[in-house]
């Protein structure tokens, strides 16, 4: 057969490659074994042959053709069906992914927060603790620059 008319029928049938390819092979099966002379059965170890009449024999053909296109079809939707669970499950990865990474950038957002929090107060107990023990005019300038500082940048609460 024709491989664009292979195509094409596959197209039609929507199957997959493999599954046009079992179809085709089955359609080319059954026409060998109709354009040949077929009077009989002959079972494997066993001597003798049943005969089988040439309507009876078309009518099995037939009846094995539609079989061969239910099972190409129920295969090329199966894979189908497996396509569309791995592009849900990449999709599903992609978006846990994309949570994960912003839950980390928020915890280390908040580690930077607390990290300078915790600096500010120090910065704040050593420069009040400094004028408290020697109220010094550099001391005082000191912890009004510190108070400027927490009120200009909302620090203060």
């Amino acid at each position: 057969m024709n491989a664009a008319l292979l195509a094409g029928v596959g197209w039609f049938l929507n199957f997959d490659p493999q599954s046009m390819l079992t179809f085709a092979a089955a359609i080319l099966l059954a026409l060998i074994t109709l354009f040949t002379s077929y009077d009989h059965i002959a079972i494997p170890g066993v001597q003798a042959a049943l005969p089988l009449s040439q309507q009876l024999g078309i009518a099995l053909l037939a009846a094995a053709v539609a079989f061969a296109l239910c099972q190409a079809q129920l295969e090329s939707n199966s894979l189908a069906e497996i396509a569309e669970i791995r592009v849900a499950a990449a999709s599903d990865r992609t978006r846990v992914e994309a949570v994960a990474a912003r839950e980390r950038d928020r915890a280390d957002r908040e580690t930077f927060r607390s990290a300078r929090r915790a600096q500010l107060q120090y910065r704040c107990a050593f420069v009040q603790l400094h004028h408290q023990l020697d109220p010094t005019p550099e001391h005082t300038r000191q912890l009004r620059g510190l108070i400027a500082f927490l009120l200009e940048f909302g620090e203060c609460r």
